[in-house]
């Protein structure tokens, strides 16, 4: 009764120390579990720091860097293409200068010539005026010298008659005395000189008609002379003002196409200026959209980095108050565990005296039970042989 009450008790300490085994078995996995799972906890939320990290960083690098890079590179092209439209526009703006200096140059040319042109008229035109009112003065001078001398020759000729009829009549008294010798007398008046007085009267009439015939011949000759060089000047003129009006002409043609010519380039010019405006405004606008995007992006990734932040922080406080849990968990079985080993440890040290208490009763039972069996074996012998000798 009493060795199998050992046994049982026996068989429920091994139980017991088999329970207790396998519990601080499931402790300690439990334990090492909690310390994976702390472990990966941590290495989580470093991972986690780590993609933020990068994700902050990829952001600032990749998605700033490369608008920035974007920006940038619309904004260096939209500087190369300003200037080289700028460098188009000054190359424009120098030859259509230059052009308008030597079209200025030409036009001032033209306006010298014209104005000198127009001084030589001038002038031609104020000599042909002073040099025609000096022949019409002189013409009127002398048309008024031949009125006066046709006067004066109206006057002789009734001078030339009234001595022409004074003659005649001194001729008819001394024809009228002597009647009888009518013939003699006519013979002798055809073949004898006039008288005296006759003759003197015939000199002076002759002398003056010669003489008023010399003036009217001299006053004529000039006057066909200055007629025929006032009709030579009028030529003279009437050539110069075609000349004229023809070198005229040619350079209001002239100065015209110029006029034109720099019309056109002030229009282009204008148009250039309008161009380079809309440009400014283009590149200006383009820059401020640019701006404006930047800005954006900028308050929408500051959004998302806040957020990634806040995201970050709550984790943190989650794997934190985790962390804490896990470790009030830990010391509670580690505190649960040193009960449990003490408790292995105590019922260990009364298990193994009352273990040692009975493999001691249990080898004194198995060295009775030896003694027992080797007296059986004797007996058993000694009842052979004596069978053996019975039978015998």
């Amino acid at each position: 009764m009493s060795s199998s009450l050992s046994e049982d008790e026996f068989h429920r300490m091994q139980l017991q120390l088999i329970d207790l085994r396998t519990t601080n078995y499931e402790l300690d996995g439990k334990c090492k579990k909690l310390e994976r799972e702390t472990i990966a906890l941590n290495e989580k939320n470093e991972n986690i720091d780590r993609q933020l990290q990068n994700a902050n960083k990829a952001i600032q690098k990749s998605k700033k860097a490369k608008e920035v890079e974007v920006l940038l590179q619309e904004s260096d092209n939209l500087q190369r293409k300003l200037l080289s439209q700028e460098d188009d526009f000054r190359l424009q703006n120098q030859t259509l200068m230059q052009e308008l200096t030597a079209l200025v140059a030409t036009n001032e040319v033209l306006e010298k010539e014209l104005k000198e042109v127009q001084s030589a008229r001038d002038t031609v035109v104020n000599t042909q005026n002073t040099d025609n009112t000096e022949l019409e003065d002189e013409i009127r001078r002398l048309q008024a010298q031949n009125t006066v001398l046709q006067k004066n020759l109206t006057a002789c000729q009734d001078k030339f008659e009234k001595l022409h009829d004074q003659l005649n009549k001194t001729e008819s008294s001394t024809t009228g005395d002597n009647e009888t010798i009518e013939s003699g007398q006519l013979e002798e008046e055809n073949g004898a000189e006039p008288s005296p007085r006759a003759l003197k009267v015939e000199d002076e009439v002759q002398v003056s008609s010669e003489e008023h015939g010399h003036e009217i011949n001299v006053l004529k000759l000039q006057l066909d002379t200055l007629l025929e060089e006032k009709r030579m000047l009028r030529e003279k003129l009437t050539t110069i003002e075609n000349e004229n009006k023809v070198k005229v002409d040619h350079l209001q043609e002239e100065l015209d196409k110029t006029s034109e010519k720099l019309k056109k380039k002030q229009e282009s010019f204008i148009h250039l200026q309008e161009e380079k405006e809309n440009l400014f405004k283009e590149t200006n606008q383009k820059l401020e959209e640019s701006q404006s995007s930047r800005d954006r992006d900028k308050i929408y990734y500051t959004d998302q980095i806040n957020k990634l932040q806040q995201e970050v922080q709550r984790s943190k406080q989650s794997l934190e108050e985790r962390n804490e849990s896990s470790d009030q968990n830990v010391k509670h079985l580690q505190s649960k565990l040193q009960t449990l080993q003490q408790q292995i440890d105590a019922s260990d040290i009364v298990n193994s005296q009352k273990v040692k208490e009975c493999s001691t009763k249990y080898e004194q039972q198995l060295e009775e039970l030896r003694n027992n069996n080797l007296k059986l074996l004797l007996e058993k012998g000694d009842l052979v042989t004596q069978l053996q000798v019975c039978l015998m």
